[in-house]
């Protein structure tokens, strides 16, 4: 079993209360399927066990399991569990509930595919459990990105069985953490699981979760270290905060960590099965429209950069801003983006809606001041420019996920979070036909073909070259995304907090969630 992370010559040390303050409180206890909030697997990871886990960087190791193997060329994943690990309500867990648990994930069991963790479906076969602690999982071709996957936390296990309804009311985990109350909209209250597979662990005796709505009272929490850490999907979540937090963290007082690509790819996002975005003219015609340059003031303050696809500069698969700027249409500046202003207004024109266009906006609600948030109503006046009314449709965040797994909307303003920032999840999920989270009805045959390739290649200059190659028809070519700048991620947390680690993102890792390493230093 790992050790837990800790400075040389300190020993974790048992007990205590922690409080966490999330801005949200999570629709169910089915990690599966909540994607309305990130912040939703900070509530659930305490609660729940994956086969594998995520708890610091891009490491991905066993959680239950004791070891695994690879056979027939890399495509069977051999994987031993431990044994006498049970849930929460006294079963022991076997290799059935993660047999189970993976196909519920893909949708084989009631057709709902886990929006996150459901992209496994395009790489295992089947998977099978011959006998009480083996796991087999048989894929379609040889890849590692199936693991990445399973150690992000959407990839939980239930008991054999377990139905949606079941996960309304009540948690079917076997994490580090009892349930003990659950106050509606407001509160977990959770204890030590005194039965945990993880000998010794957790160390916490109990931690409280409650809702803070208010980024200002949450701010405010940490800085009195009333709150231990302080995780923002990116940094232009802080803002105002940013020039404290960073100069406590200078000091020694605080530490922090940056997480390049912060959430994801953050833009336009249209309904390209529907009119009028099922012409590409229109859907150009608004990606030529968007001033790049004044929606970052707007959305990110100082903590901007360039992004295509998701990747910000210093990535692998990002492009450095001077190959950005000027270069990639919409993009233009100062008087190239007046020429495409002009050519968006002609785009239009020839699609048929030169005596104007109406079209509904969806919104998430609340609406914030920073992020694509900021750049729902700048970027609606200006669609004015080539005369389009745009309504702004308000949705709550339950609504608004509901509606994109429908494609029944026209158009927003959106970002898709990433959980692992692997090229083939950025492309997988988003962009293939039928994708996990193709929220956009869009489909190209070449793409299709490319993340087949994408998926087999090993070789990081020619997985790099195909990426590229996608890229540039969803980006360029068929427009199925319009980018716009994003913010990189940034996690703070005070010295006293020990065990404290940041995953592949700065959300969504199960492990980094679990917090059965965490423990409390002296204040």
């Amino acid at each position: 079993m790992p050790t837990p992370t800790s400075t040389p010559g300190e020993q974790p040390k048992r007990g205590g209360t922690l409080l966490i303050a999330p801005g949200g409180y999570p629709e169910s206890f089915d990690a599966m399927l909540l994607t309305n909030s990130l912040g939703y697997y900070e509530w659930n990871a305490k609660l729940y066990s994956n086969l594998l886990a995520n708890y610091e960087d891009d490491k991905i190791e066993c959680e239950m399991c004791t070891g695994w193997r690879v056979e027939n060329s890399g495509k069977t994943w051999v994987f031993d569990l431990i044994k006498g690990a049970k849930f929460h309500d006294g079963r022991e867990l076997t290799a059935e509930d993660v047999k189970y648990s993976l196909e519920l994930q893909m949708g084989y069991v009631d057709g709902i595919i886990s929006p996150r963790g459901g992209l496994i479906k395009e790489f295992i076969d089947k998977v099978d459990a011959p006998s009480k602690y083996e796991v087999r999982i048989n894929l379609f071709r040889p890849t590692t990105l199936q693991n990445k996957l399973l150690g992000i936390g959407a990839s939980v296990i239930y008991p054999k069985g377990t139905a949606r309804a079941d996960l309304q009311s009540k948690p079917q985990g076997s994490g580090p953490f009892l349930l003990t109350q659950a106050i509606s909209g407001s509160a977990y209250i959770m204890d030590r699981n005194p039965s945990y597979f993880k000998p010794g662990q957790p160390y916490l005796d109990r931690i409280e979760m409650k809702t803070v709505a208010d980024a200002n009272s949450r701010n405010a929490l940490f800085l009195t270290g009333k709150v231990r850490y302080f995780q923002g999907l990116r940094e232009s979540n802080f803002q105002g905060f940013m020039p404290t937090l960073e100069q406590m963290a200078t000091e020694g007082k605080l530490n922090r960590k940056s997480i390049l690509g912060g959430c994801g790819p953050q833009g336009i996002w249209y309904n390209a099965a529907k009119p009028p975005f099922n012409d590409v003219r229109v859907r150009k015609a608004f990606n030529l429209l968007a001033d790049r340059k004044a929606l970052d003031k707007v959305m990110n303050g100082p903590y901007g950069y360039v992004s295509v696809l998701g990747y910000t500069p210093g990535m692998p698969y990002a492009l450095p801003p001077e190959k950005v700027w000027d270069v990639i249409p919409g993009w233009g500046t100062g008087a190239k983006k007046q020429q495409e202003i002009e050519a968006a207004k002609k785009l239009m024109a020839d699609a048929g809606y030169a005596g104007g266009l109406q079209v509904k906006q969806m919104v998430r609600t609340p609406i914030l001041a920073f992020d694509y948030h900021a750049a729902h109503e700048p970027f609606q006046q200006a669609l004015k420019q080539i005369g389009v009314t745009s309504t702004l449709d308000l949705v709550s965040g339950p609504e608004q996920q509901e509606r994109m797994a429908k494609v029944d909307y026209l158009f927003q303003l959106y970002v898709l979070c990433q959980s692992t920032f692997d090229p083939d999840e950025m492309i997988g999920q988003q962009f293939i036909t039928g994708g996990a989270r193709n929220n956009t009805g869009y489909s190209n045959p070449e793409i299709d073909k490319l993340f087949l390739q994408m998926i087999q290649e090993n070789d990081f200059a020619k997985k790099k070259e195909l990426f590229f190659k996608a890229q540039d028809i969803i980006v360029l070519q068929d427009v199925a995304y319009a980018p716009f700048t994003q913010s990189n991620g940034v996690t703070f947390w005070w010295k006293n907090l020990g065990g404290y680690t940041v995953g592949m993102t700065s959300w969504g890792s199960a492990g980094a969630y679990r917090f059965d390493r965490v423990w409390l230093k002296s204040s």
